[in-house]
């Protein structure tokens, strides 16, 4: 096990203390994230750790995760082994017992990931086993997801072909039958097809999936009697790549294909591309779209290009809509970068979104740098946004603002952010506070990544997002201190 001094950048480890091989237990390596916050208005407690074990000695790996809540942010107790595995690897074969995540193609079929930030998790429990041999690729898994008691198996087999064409089957089928008092099979079924290639100025890749689902869903309550319903997936991407300038457009068409709903209580066991982009920017991501696998198809195209004198621009525009034509997400958006001029750095974005409301929005970045190690920045942005309200009814508009002022130095980031805006009374949620919203933050970074951070002050309500599944977040008042700690 290695020991770190924070102080410094030299880590030393009790296995140099060993004599030869002779008796070499292996490495055991360990990380700790812990979050604390303190809401001022309520007074209401929240400590949460998740402490990650690992060991691996020449071809066996094992580890475990221990999760503990006193209380969590959904205000329960615990202090469980969340995660457990055992994994043996050799001569391109790899075998792993417990729990897993993995991922098929682009995910149309199978993506078990986790998020901690979002409350994700849909690890399955079982076994999953993977052999590679040549231009051949073959995994295959039985698991269990955490919620439920299905019996979920899966299968995906790779060949390299000729002229860098990559191709793919996937396959995926679980029980549905635990619970319901009867020992029929009615299995439920996915399967996809898979290509991609890549050139010296292009690549593209595309996958094509179909489901066959039975009413018996334990998570399906809207389906009727006996009524196996289809659907399917589709998803492409092409990117061009000429001297300075990168296009990519990708397009997605998914009708009833979220496959096993809430898998770990919140979210699928797939994860399909989402083509809605996630921006650097704040306000940008205040009403981001959460991805429909059930009902939606659109397009995404992204071009950027790097000038001669040093600039960086992107362009960037998606639309989403329902299959029976209503459109549920539009945005326009542009950005520069000038990333050194003198010892200044500065990028500007302009966006429009319909995403409840239409958002138009601006935004812009300049940071001073001190010589090597030190570094100012002043981040701005600025929100219009018309709320509509439905027909015969308009909210009318509103504009908000936010910004941040932030001091880096080696081992220590300062920033103090302020967001503020002149809604009234309609237009605010529920007990929704009228502002400013004011916080500071300091960072502490520690050697091998590790990191700690105290946030005090207020926080709008907004939304976490990765890939298309989104997590609200209320309006915070207080205290956080939370980190991650490496050894």
């Amino acid at each position: 096990m290695a020991f770190c001094d924070w102080s410094s950048d030299v880590c030393s480890s009790d296995l140099d203390a060993m004599d030869g091989d002779k008796g070499l237990p292996g490495e055991l390596l360990a990380s700790d994230r812990f979050e604390y916050s303190y809401a001022t208005d309520t007074r209401r407690e929240i400590v949460e750790n998740w402490l990650d074990l690992g060991w691996h000695r020449g071809n066996v790996r094992a580890g475990l995760t221990l999760n503990s809540q006193a209380p969590g942010e959904e205000g329960g107790r615990r202090n469980e082994i969340t995660h457990r595995w055992f994994e043996f690897t050799r001569d391109g074969a790899t075998v792993r017992a417990g729990h897993f995540h993995g991922l098929f193609g682009r995910g149309l079929l199978f993506n078990a990931w986790q998020d901690r930030s979002l409350r994700i998790d849909t690890r399955l429990d079982g076994v999953m086993a993977t052999v590679r041999r040549g231009n051949l690729a073959a995994t295959v898994l039985s698991g269990t997801p955490s919620v439920s008691e299905l019996d979920v198996r899966a299968a995906d087999l790779e060949w390299s072909a000729w002229r860098q064409v990559v191709c793919g089957v996937s396959g995926i089928t679980w029980h549905n039958s635990a619970g319901t008092g009867t020992e029929a099979v009615d299995r439920e079924w996915a399967a996809a097809v898979r290509a991609r290639q890549s050139l010296a100025q292009a690549d593209w890749y595309v996958e094509i999936a179909a489901r066959n689902r039975f009413s018996i869903d334990a998570f399906d309550y809207d389906a009727a009697a006996d009524d196996p319903r289809e659907g399917w997936a589709l998803y492409g991407n092409l990117n061009l790549y000429r001297g300075p300038f990168t296009l990519s457009w990708e397009g997605s068409d998914y009708q009833d294909f979220e496959l096993l709903s809430r898998a770990d209580g919140v979210t699928s066991l797939n994860r399909p591309p989402a083509l809605a982009r996630e921006f650097m920017w704040t306000l940008l991501n205040r009403a981001p779209h959460t991805l429909n696998a059930n009902d939606e198809k659109g397009h995404n195209l992204d071009l950027s290009w790097q000038a001669p004198n040093g600039v960086a621009v992107q362009a960037s525009a998606s639309r989403l809509r329902l299959h029976d034509g209503g459109t549920v997400y539009e945005s326009v958006y542009l950005a520069a970068e000038k990333e050194k001029w003198g010892d200044f750095g500065v990028v500007a974005g302009l966006g429009f979104q319909d995403s409840e409301g239409l958002r138009q929005t601006l935004a812009a970045e300049v940071s001073w740098r001190r010589g090597n190690q030190r570094a100012w920045s002043f981040h701005a942005e600025h929100q219009h946004v018309r709320v509509g309200g439905g027909v015969g009814f308009d909210l009318g508009a509103y504009d908000q603002q936010w910004c941040k002022l932030e001091y880096s130095m080696p081992r220590w980031i300062f920033a103090a952010m302020l967001e503020t805006n002149n809604k009234y009374g309609a237009q605010r949620s529920t007990n929704e506070d009228p502002g400013p919203y004011a916080a500071i933050q300091a960072t502490r970074n520690l050697p091998n990544g590790a990191t700690l951070n105290l946030w005090a002050g207020e926080r709008q309500e907004g939304f976490l997002c990765a890939g298309g599944v989104c997590k609200f977040e209320p309006a915070f008042s207080g205290l956080e201190f939370f980190g991650t700690l490496r050894w």
